[in-house]
């Protein structure tokens, strides 16, 4: 007789009771050792899971306390998948390799997604601008049919923005460091007047990359800019624009400064008619914003201790 798993000698019950006491490294090592039917009953609660695109291409899965394992694969060698695991300090803990005969990046995916219950590619991440499109078209073939929520750019162009928006489809976009050798001001301008769900935008040092002008152009539902250098002109001219009708698809704005700056909201509110709201503490300011025939505006400004300022504003209903 052949030599049984000591694991699966137990009944589906005990076995489930055992699984559900394993990290997500050990679910997962275990899945590889089990059969089809035993990883049905894995069926355990992740946070996400992540596809990353570099040098290489890895599968990142994240645990409800923040522990992730990541399986790392050479472009063209997807059966040998380095696995590594880290804690929720991004510690290294352990690494490993495991091998599967015939497996595919396609493959992967399909099993991670099965065993931790998963129905979606929570964020696609691509870092670098010089991928070839060739290989890009190669991974959306692989992929194809897979729902991704969220598309993250790192050091992106225009071109590849545009490329992999229309190849993928994701309901929202992060912008994070523009490559420096092919940005021009014009290039915010035309993603952003593409009609998209959410748009986060940052970049790697304080020059004004995000204008007046860009905001003005905004075609999103939300927008979140981490690192803002809009001055309380520029917010009061992108809100008068917004109060008359102007800017038509926005739900919600926020804005953040760092390093103890902070805008003026009385200038922010320059020759605009609202009215204060209840305060909800001390560093939390709301003001209402009437609108002609249109939905009320919102506005709050934080100003947290020692963590420069937020300000969201969106529209009601």
């Amino acid at each position: 007789m052949a030599a049984c798993f000591p694991l699966l000698r137990l009944s589906s019950k005990d076995l489930r009771n055992v699984l559900q006491n394993m990290g997500i490294l050990n679910l997962f090592s275990f899945s590889l050792c089990s059969t089809k039917a035993h990883v049905k009953l894995l069926n355990s609660t992740i946070q996400s899971i992540e596809l990353h695109l570099s040098t290489g291409i890895g599968i990142a899965v994240w645990s409800p306390t923040q522990d992730r394992i990541e399986l790392v694969f050479e472009k063209d060698q997807c059966e040998l998948a380095k696995v590594v695991m880290y804690n929720a300090l991004g510690h290294l803990k352990t690494r490993s390799f495991w091998e599967k005969t015939g497996f595919g990046l396609r493959d992967w995916i399909e099993h991670v997604m099965e065993i931790f219950n998963h129905s979606a590619i929570d964020m696609f991440r691509i870092v670098g601008s010089r991928h070839a499109e060739s290989y890009l078209k190669r991974i959306h073939k692989t992929t194809d049919g897979l729902e991704v929520g969220t598309m993250e750019f790192v050091y992106w162009t225009e071109e590849r923005v545009h490329f992999m928006r229309r190849t993928f489809q994701p309901t929202d976009v992060s912008l994070t460091f523009p490559d420096e050798e092919n940005f021009t001001p014009k290039s915010t301008q035309r993603i952003l007047l593409e009609n998209q769900h959410f748009l986060m935008y940052r970049w790697a040092d304080s020059e004004p990359r995000f204008t007046l002008n860009d905001l003005l152009a905004i075609n999103c539902s939300q927008l979140f800019i981490p690192e803002s250098t809009l001055t309380a002109k520029d917010l009061n001219i992108f809100l008068k624009h917004w109060i008359i009708g102007f800017i038509g698809n926005l739900n919600m704005v926020q804005l953040k400064k760092h390093d103890g700056r902070m805008w003026s909201l009385e200038a922010v509110l320059n020759d605009i008619d609202y009215t204060i709201s209840a305060e909800l503490a001390e560093d939390i300011q709301t003001v209402v914003i009437p609108r002609y025939r249109l939905s009320e505006l919102f506005l709050t400004y934080t100003t947290p201790p020692n963590m420069g300022s937020i300000l969201t504003i969106y529209r009601c209903g």
